[in-house]
């Protein structure tokens, strides 16, 4: 067998040749997306940069407003639950009325009553635009569910957004909160069984608020946990020691809608 005898001056440049040829698709791999499209358009490269700013700008933002979010719930933690309350307004039932029997908070801005509906909600719109508050709070449903005004959850809810639309004329920017219907105990619904429907309103009511601008404050759990202890003798409204949980959850569920509410589309996110 022959063997190819090549010149001592060629094997270097033939390693060399060789080594490049290596190396050169892992250089190309190194580099960035901007740098590829540079050799072949600095158009797109200025078009591709933006855009990573632009989607660094969104991230930063959204820590930025969690972080804020996280602080603010974390405040309502600290000193007394009414102090974090700041231009708004409460509307609603005898149930709302313990904010100011117990001199809790401002009764100027507690527009409530024994035996009220939202069907009472048009009486105080002029007090509504008056005040043209940061926070609308709704705080009904007692008296809604027994009055016999709506035969179906569903035609409760359907009345419960044309008053949301009113409020909304009223006060444009106003964060509208609805409280979750505070159930009665079962002595309250031995003696009046109508009551039985509140799960059902609430649950019709929480249904139209995320896609209607409005947030819903639940207080299921909390009304559990004190099932027992803050129920009055009528088995129906509330002791004092009941207030400071429920304006918390109020509290938080404006938290929450300052960070979720889309202005543009009026809903939550």
């Amino acid at each position: 067998m022959a063997f190819l005898l090549l010149p001592a001056a060629v094997i270097p440049f033939l390693f060399l040749r060789a080594a490049e040829a290596r190396t050169e698709p892992q250089a190309c791999e190194g580099l960035s997306v901007v740098e590829r499209l540079a050799e072949r358009d600095p158009a797109e490269v200025e078009r591709v940069v933006r855009r990573q700013e632009e989607e660094q700008r969104k991230k930063q933002a959204a820590a930025d407003r969690e972080a804020d979010r996280r602080k603010r719930l974390a405040a309502l933690e600290e000193g007394s639950v009414w102090e974090h309350f700041s231009d708004y307004l409460i509307l609603g039932d005898s149930r709302a009325v313990g904010f100011t029997v117990y001199h809790l908070l401002d009764p100027a801005r507690v527009l409530a009553g024994g035996g009220l509906t939202i069907r009472n909600i048009p009486d105080y719109l002029d007090e509504v635009r008056v005040w043209n508050p940061a926070y609308i709070y709704l705080c009904f449903g007692l008296n809604d569910t027994g009055v016999g005004y709506w035969d179906t959850p569903e035609e409760y809810a359907a009345e419960m957004r044309q008053r949301i639309d009113e409020l909304r004329q009223a006060a444009p920017d106003a964060r509208i909160i609805i409280s979750s219907i505070l159930p009665a105990t079962e002595a309250a619904l031995k003696r009046s069984p109508v009551w039985r429907k509140i799960p059902a309103f609430s649950k019709a009511v929480s249904g139209l608020c995320g896609s209607n601008g409005v947030a819903f404050a639940d207080n299921s759990v909390i009304a559990k946990e004190c099932m027992d202890t803050v129920w009055d003798e009528d088995a129906v409204h509330l002791q004092e020691a009941f207030y400071p949980y429920w304006a918390k959850n109020l509290l938080t569920a404006a938290v929450e809608a300052d960070f979720s509410y889309d202005t543009d589309t009026r809903t939550f996110g």
